[in-house]
C-alpha cells in the first residue's frame, strides 16, 4: 500500500522567499551601502551566531555598528518566490500540516512570516536562531522530527533549494 505524504515541509530562502543566499544576495549588500568598514566575513560570522540564536538580532546590528531601527528597512528587500501563494493554497488541499525550516535570525523570521501573512499557509515554524542548531546538522532534523512525535518520516515531503 503506498503511504500518503502528511507532512510538507519547506525552506525559507530560495524556497517561499526568493533569494536563496539572503547573506550574500542582501545581508552582505545592505551593510556595504550602510557602513562599508565591516569586512564580508565578520557580517556572516555575527549572522551564524545570530542564526544559531547566541546573540540578538539588536546585538548583530550593533556590532555591524549600525542601529536596529534599520532592521526593517533590510526586511523590506526580501520579496516571496514567485507563485508561493498560489502553492501554498493549494498545497493545504493535499497536506495535513505545512511547516517552514529554515535557518535565521528568529526575530527577522517573525517579522517576515507576519509581514508577507504566510502563518494563514504554514503551521509550524522550526527556525534556527529558535532551535540553536543550523541546516544542515542532523540535530535540526532530529528536533523537528521529535517535534512531530508520530509522523513516520517516510509521510513527509521537504523541499529546499540547497542539496546539503
Amino acid at each position: 500500500m503506498k503511504r500518503k505524504i502528511k507532512i510538507l515541509i519547506l525552506d525559507a530562502m530560495g524556497v517561499i522567499y526568493k533569494h536563496g543566499d539572503d547573506v550574500e544576495e542582501l545581508l552582505i549588500p545592505f551593510i556595504e551601502r550602510k557602513n562599508n568598514s565591516i569586512n564580508n566575513k565578520r557580517i556572516v560570522e555575527n549572522y551564524k551566531t545570530a542564526s544559531l540564536g547566541r546573540i540578538s538580532a539588536e546585538k548583530f546590528w550593533k556590532n555591524m555598528g549600525l542601529s536596529q531601527d534599520l532592521e526593517d528597512e533590510y526586511l523590506n528587500g526580501f520579496e516571496l518566490a514567485g507563485g508561493v501563494i498560489d502553492f501554498l493554497r493549494a498545497a493545504q488541499n493535499h497536506f495535513e500540516e505545512i511547516i517552514c525550516l529554515s535557518n535565521d535570525v528568529s526575530e527577522w523570521s517573525k517579522k517576515l512570516k507576519n509581514n508577507f501573512g504566510l502563518t494563514k499557509y504554514i503551521n509550524k515554524w522550526f527556525i534556527s536562531g529558535d532551535l540553536k542548531c543550523r541546516k544542515p546538522s542532523r540535530e535540526i532534523y532530529k528536533k523537528v522530527l521529535d517535534d512531530l512525535k508520530k509522523i513516520d518520516s517516510r509521510e513527509i515531503l521537504f523541499i529546499d533549494d540547497n542539496i546539503d
